[in-house]
């Protein structure tokens, strides 16, 4: 075996952990959406809620945004 055999080899199995890596991320990432969504559904139906009006300065394009959340859970009214 001379050493460009061992170089592709070595790349080779660089991609197929990285392939693997993304696979299991992207299955963890599913999963961690499909949580949040429940969560955030639970906290938007379950919270006493109390809206808040705030600014806030969105750099660089816009200042005095006005923003409405909850002082309890955070949720905004677009949640």
């Amino acid at each position: 075996m001379n050493n460009n055999d061992n170089n592709i080899n070595f790349f080779i199995d660089i991609r197929c952990d990285i392939e693997r890596e993304i696979m299991t991320l992207t299955n963890i990432l599913t999963k961690k959406k499909e949580q949040l969504e429940y969560i955030t559904k639970f906290v938007k139906e379950n919270c006493p809620h109390e809206w808040e009006i705030d600014n806030i300065d969105l750099y660089p394009k816009k200042e005095g945004v006005s923003i409405k959340y909850c002082k309890y859970c955070l949720l905004t009214n677009k949640t």
